[in-house]
């Protein structure tokens, strides 16, 4: 019987080495190749993943994800709303969206949900509480 000889090449150096390769399949396949590398390896890329502020990286790539997910569903963009507003604009939005998206944003890290709401001010307006007023603070 042929004894089985153990490679002890890495496949991947460090997380951007993997990254390289793995950005274009969907989160299935890079887990299947991620969880097909040895203990080592899979210790390897998460302590570089770590270390390299990655985490970060994706965080902000995720909430951008679902600003452009509520501009699709609502037609409003968050980031330009912010822009406008720290701009010293004033601007009006329906009520329901901006609850909608203030809750869908608080889901992320704090200094996340900071970069797209941070030194907003809003205000219910009186003649019509379905609407609110955006404001820099």
């Amino acid at each position: 019987m042929a004894k089985r000889v153990r490679n002890n090449t890495l496949v991947f150096r460090n997380f951007p080495d993997y990254w390289y390769y793995a950005r274009h399949l969907s989160t299935h396949q890079r887990d299947l190749v991620f969880n097909s590398l040895s203990k080592k390896e899979q210790e390897r890329i998460t302590a570089s993943y770590l270390q390299g502020g990655w985490d970060d990286v994706f965080y902000r790539n995720a909430i951008d994800q679902k600003i452009e997910e509520l501009k699709e569903r609502y037609g409003y963009d968050l980031l330009d709303i912010k822009y406008k507003a720290m701009s010293g604009k004033s601007i009006f939005l329906p009520r329901k969206f901006w609850e909608v998206s203030i809750e869908e944003i608080s889901r992320f890290k704090p200094k996340d949900v900071l970069f797209v709401i941070g030194g907003l001010k809003t205000t219910v307006c009186e003649a019509n509480k379905d609407v609110v007023l955006i404001e820099k603070r």
